[in-house]
């Protein structure tokens, strides 16, 4: 019989491998390396993770075998896809294809959908929601507010407490 499973006199443990180089090395050299989570009955019971054998990504799945139900990737390259294998920057959510189109180089973050999509930014009403873009020398260069209180959309520069352009909840300038 081959072995199966080493402990080493350091205590790592390797499963499928002779050299664990952590406390648990799981080793496949035809097939995915994974660990399943099951509890109960049901594909909603089951999670796997691990190393997908034939692209070499992480991958999370819902289901008994990477490949299937994927919920999160991460590529090679770093990137981390959810909701698709083939991430096109360093975050990539989808929820449906788009069509043709690529993210630009300048994007690092890709929210797809075959439908109409948005990003929420949620805050309590009596507060505000901001959306900050810094550089170097000034981490709070400028920013887009929402004030929820007066219900008014605010464009700040230079890390000023006035707004250059302000519309009002009537929607005037």
């Amino acid at each position: 019989a081959t072995e199966q499973v080493r402990i080493t006199s350091g205590g790592n443990v390797g499963i499928g491998t002779t050299t664990p180089n952590q406390k648990l090395s799981i080793f496949n050299s035809a097939a995915d390396s994974a660990l399943e989570f099951s509890s109960a009955s049901g594909d909603t019971y089951k999670w796997t993770m691990g190393l997908d054998y034939t692209d070499g990504s992480f991958r999370i799945a819902s289901s008994t075998a990477l490949g299937t139900n994927d919920r999160l990737v991460i590529n090679g390259a770093g990137n981390v896809g959810i909701g698709t294998t083939g991430p096109e920057d360093k975050l990539h959510i989808y929820r449906g294809s788009a069509g043709t189109v690529t993210s630009v180089a300048e994007g690092a973050i890709v929210i797809e959908d075959d439908a109409s999509v948005g990003i929420n930014i949620l805050t309590p009403n009596n507060l505000q929601g901001y959306l900050i873009f810094g550089d170097p020398e000034d981490s709070n260069v400028g920013y887009i507010e929402y004030n929820h209180p007066t219900n008014a959309m605010g464009f700040y520069n230079a890390g000023g407490a006035t707004a250059k352009v302000l519309i009002d909840s009537s929607g005037n300038l």
